[in-house]
């Protein structure tokens, strides 16, 4: 498969336009659209990119295990490989010798503009710091990136790059890891990350997606007495879906993810389930200039 069309189809299956939305919409009940559109505002302004910016989390770890999905490609000229990555959080698994641990801290800070992010150069990007992660979220990740652009649309993206002969990187002899590999191009792995559309629009990426980005439509945040775009991410259980035990493996299992977004902060409250259950929530403690 061609690595760069794979990071540049995206599936839309119903196009509406924000904007639209927002004159037939009224949040709050006796307002002109014109003022809704300016209290909600264009989905620009829920990507806040200053320089110095900083998003603190408190993460919680639920009675179930959270899961992570990623599309990772490694490119070689015009051509990859495109792997895909399910994993379990390591610091949230129990331990014989210790309690398990339930709360985790995130802290991202915005580093500043990027001409180019990874193999893009979207017309708005900035480079992100990942000051703190005690729960690995971006664990062997070499670089983290915000993206922002038009496609039918304003689509935000983030894309994360992996070190080109990291141990996870395809060697191009066949085999795995680092060792005789001698790549020259980092991996990379792009995930939308929210879009301004209408109420019921899906978009998700790549050829037999697994992962698909639901827009539902402008709701309250979790406990901010504010509106807020609201999300939900669902990812496909794997095929591999049962283990030599003929028991369902929870590493392979689908999850749904529920993601409010705010004017001016971002990304405030994250919510993940497995099974129905919550595996983790994240919820914003501070978003400062």
């Amino acid at each position: 498969m061609k690595a760069l069309g794979w990071l540049l189809f995206i599936a839309v299956l119903v196009i509406w336009g924000f904007s639209a939305y927002l004159k037939d919409h009224n949040p709050s009940g006796g307002r002109s659209s014109g003022q809704i559109e300016a209290e909600i505002g264009q989905p620009i302004d829920y990507l806040p990119i200053e320089t110095g910016r900083t998003f603190s989390y408190k993460i919680e770890v639920g009675d179930v295990q959270p899961l992570q999905y990623r599309v990772v490609v490694w490119p070689e000229g015009s051509h990859g490989t495109v792997q895909s990555s399910r994993s379990l959080f390591v610091a949230a698994m129990a331990h014989t010798n210790k309690p398990q641990q339930k709360t985790f801290s995130l802290r991202l800070r915005v580093k500043g503009p990027a001409v180019k992010q990874g193999p893009l150069s979207a017309p708005i990007g900035v480079e992100l710091a990942v000051d703190k992660d005690d729960l690995g979220i971006y664990r062997d990740v070499k670089k983290v990136f915000w993206t922002g652009g038009d496609h039918d649309g304003f689509v935000a993206h983030e894309l994360i790059t992996f070190d080109a002969n990291s141990f996870d990187a395809p060697s191009r002899g066949g085999g795995w890891g680092g060792w005789g590999s001698y790549r020259t191009e980092d991996g990379y792995s792009l995930r939308i990350s929210f879009f301004g559309e209408k109420p019921g629009v899906v978009m998700a990426m790549g050829e037999e997606p697994k992962d698909h980005l639901l827009f539902k439509g402008i709701e309250t945040a979790p406990g901010l007495d504010v509106p807020a775009l609201y999300f939900v991410r669902t990812v496909d259980p794997s095929p591999r879906e049962k283990d030599s035990s003929d028991e369902v493996s929870w590493l392979n299992k689908g999850f749904q993810e529920y993601l409010y977004f705010v004017k001016g902060r971002g990304l405030v409250y994250l919510r993940q389930e497995v099974e129905g259950k919550t595996s983790m929530t994240w919820t914003m403690v501070d978003s400062s200039k």
